[in-house]
């Protein structure tokens, strides 16, 4: 909830930056017209494939110095047996 609460306050169309050790990838975001919910819409590919990320692999995004456009990420690799 928290990070729901935090996007209502960017921009309908917005950039945000997301951090991996010494890695800074722009996703661009556009709410829906409801503002309910966003969508990551551009910088995304970018960053999967910079990252090798996979059907399975989990991002997790943290706030990073209570700055609402900036996110600490964190990748888990999905270790399922295929």
């Amino acid at each position: 909830m928290k990070y729901r609460n935090l996007s209502l306050l960017w921009d309908k169309r917005d950039t945000i930056n997301v951090y991996m050790g010494d890695r800074r990838w722009e996703l661009s975001v556009r709410k829906s017209n409801k503002r309910t919910t966003t969508t990551i819409t551009a910088g995304w590919r970018e960053l999967r494939s910079n990252l090798a990320l996979e059907i399975g692999d989990l991002c997790v995004f943290e706030w990073k110095n209570e700055t609402i456009r900036n996110f600490n990420m964190s990748v888990f690799r999905d270790i399922a047996p295929v």
